[in-house]
């Protein structure tokens, strides 16, 4: 038997709060020095252009669109139910306020090998806790993999790619990769119980004819 959403949330909720604790602590820094330090042996031009290729899904713009047409078309789907994909708001403003609250400036300006196509909310603050690209990808993957249960697999696969990609590109420490990995997929169990909390207008239909 699976893990219930609200115990999904709870854990969730737990692991992020104490990763929050420890980031803003410093607790996490040596780690974090020595994942990045590896990094460079394995960079090239053409690895670079691929990154910065995927990690655009995560893009503010971009996965705002992205947000908003999933919302149109589970409204059209399913009511006022498929609202919730426009939690994905909330998340940016959580991650805002965050990056407001926990001190934890970004890699070195020499390392980082992003090409940015649109400002984004880390010109808003030096602070990089949570990752931002993988929060939005991670929550959005999970919200389409709710519906479509065959895309799970290339979500799982995207968000992987985009928080390598995050550390790889030097736009963020591992933790701030793994923050917003779980706050992602919170906010999205967050989506998924007041989905069912809503309940289903056919169940609703059902439930009156009996």
């Amino acid at each position: 038997m699976g893990i219930r959403p609200k115990e999904r949330l709870a854990i969730l909720m737990a692991a992020f709060a104490g990763l929050t604790l420890l980031v803003g602590t410093g607790a996490t820094d040596a780690v974090d020095d020595s994942i990045l330090s590896v990094m460079p042996q394995w960079r090239s031009p053409a690895l670079d252009q691929v990154f910065q290729l995927i990690t655009f899904a995560g893009d503010p713009l971009l996965s705002s669109i992205v947000a908003v047409a999933i919302a149109l078309v589970a409204v059209a789907r399913e009511g006022r139910r498929g609202q919730v994909a426009l939690l994905f708001f909330a998340g940016i403003a959580v991650e805002y306020a965050l990056k407001q609250l926990v001190f934890q400036p970004g890699p070195p300006s020499e390392l980082v090998r992003d090409a940015v196509l649109i400002p984004g909310l880390g010109h808003l603050s030096p602070n990089t806790f949570p990752g931002g690209h993988v929060m939005r990808v991670a929550f959005l993957a999970a919200v389409i993999g709710a519906s479509y249960p065959r895309l799970r697999v290339a979500g799982i696969i995207l968000v992987t790619l985009v928080a390598m990609g995050r550390v790889y590109l030097a736009t963020g420490w591992a933790a701030d990769i793994a923050g917003g990995l779980l706050a992602g997929l919170a906010l999205a169990t967050i989506a998924e119980l007041v989905h069912e909390r809503v309940g289903s207008p056919q169940k609703k239909v059902a439930a009156l004819a009996t």
